[in-house]
């Protein structure tokens, strides 16, 4: 797992650079349909390439609106998306699951989301570069999983989190180095995992919790050095946005 520090911060500075933004439009058609003024939100707002595979999953949700939005999905390029269609109440938050296949790699794919209430519409395009990488980090970041689950099963059993819950797993953010990022998500929840890949006494790992109806997380733990079997999770400030 160590890898020279050095080559490790190069490589992670090379996919910062490379990291995406979103693009946002507005456009209101000349009729008067019900529905009135809304802002389309998509989470994240920033990303970073992804590998064939990989879940990269889209948040989306409106505010400023009081009627249901229409959210339609399209993708450009060797990927697929699902679902293509979600409609929302103001507030509601809706999934879009993107994966791309291997004929993309070396390219980009791109995601196009488009909102539509009465006579307004908002579109937002995500253009997502592919890449070829490995994912050898799975068992890894299964064990992680396992012990700040097995910690929420008994310090916080009103979440719901048990050694029987289901988990389906992604890599994220692949190409960078140091600090590790692994998804899971649940019926109801998703969980992400980072981990620092470095000398014992730093080797921290750390978890946040989205419940899957918000756009962004809500809990977080912390194991102090997870090479130490006896090192136990605490209260860790979550991020601000679902990591992608």
């Amino acid at each position: 797992m160590r890898r020279l520090l050095a080559m490790a911060s190069t490589m992670a500075l090379l996919a910062t650079a490379c990291a995406g933004e979103g693009q946002e439009t507005t456009t209101t058609t000349p009729d008067q349909g019900q529905g009135g003024s809304f802002e389309l939100l998509v989470e994240p707002t920033e990303f970073f390439p992804v590998t064939p595979g990989q879940l990269f999953v889209v948040l989306a949700s409106s505010v400023g609106g009081e009627a249901p939005i229409i959210v339609s999905a399209s993708v450009s390029g060797a990927a697929t998306v699902e679902p293509d269609q979600l409609a929302l109440e103001p507030g509601e938050v809706g999934e879009f699951t993107v994966v791309a296949m291997p004929d993309s790699v070396g390219g980009s794919i791109t995601v196009d989301l488009k909102g539509q209430s009465g006579n307004v519409e908002r579109s937002h395009s995500l253009n997502i570069e592919v890449v070829d990488w490995p994912d050898d980090i799975g068992p890894l970041a299964a064990e992680l999983r396992d012990r700040f689950v097995n910690h929420l099963e008994q310090k916080y059993p009103e979440l719901g989190i048990s050694r029987e819950t289901v988990w389906t797993a992604t890599i994220t953010k692949p190409q960078i180095l140091v600090v590790m990022h692994y998804l899971f998500f649940s019926e109801e929840w998703e969980m992400g995992i980072i981990w620092h890949v470095t000398v014992p006494e730093h080797a921290w790992s750390r978890m946040y919790l989205r419940p899957r109806d918000q756009l962004t997380p809500t809990f977080g733990l912390e194991i102090p050095t997870y090479l130490d079997p006896e090192s136990m999770p605490s209260p860790w400030e979550p991020p601000a946005q679902v990591d992608r």
